[in-house]
């Protein structure tokens, strides 16, 4: 797997535990049962903290991708498209 593929598939990885998150957030919601209730908030939680984790490695792999691909560190290259982001800018709102 390539960089660039790497980087989709984080984002797709990603998406997905946004989406599971929301999904079984719902349903603890929505059921009445205390046992699966409880079912339902762990697996929100389990959505939630690998969703963190996604996110921490998301930075590192764009600006990977982008060094092969842009194939420099200089900051130059800052503002142009994706990877004007990842060599020339910071990626706080990543982490918010």
């Amino acid at each position: 797997m390539n960089s660039e593929q790497y980087v989709r598939t984080l984002e797709e990885f990603f998406q997905g535990e946004v989406t599971g998150e929301a999904l079984f957030h719902t349903l603890a919601e929505a059921l009445e049962d205390p046992e699966r209730r409880y079912q339902m908030r762990v697996l929100e939680q389990l959505e939630r903290e690998t969703k963190e984790l996604l996110r921490g490695e998301y930075p590192t792999a764009v600006r990977r991708y982008c060094r092969e691909r842009v194939g420099t560190r200089d900051r130059h290259y800052a503002g142009k498209g994706p990877c004007g982001y990842a060599v020339g800018q910071s990626d706080a709102h990543l982490r918010a």
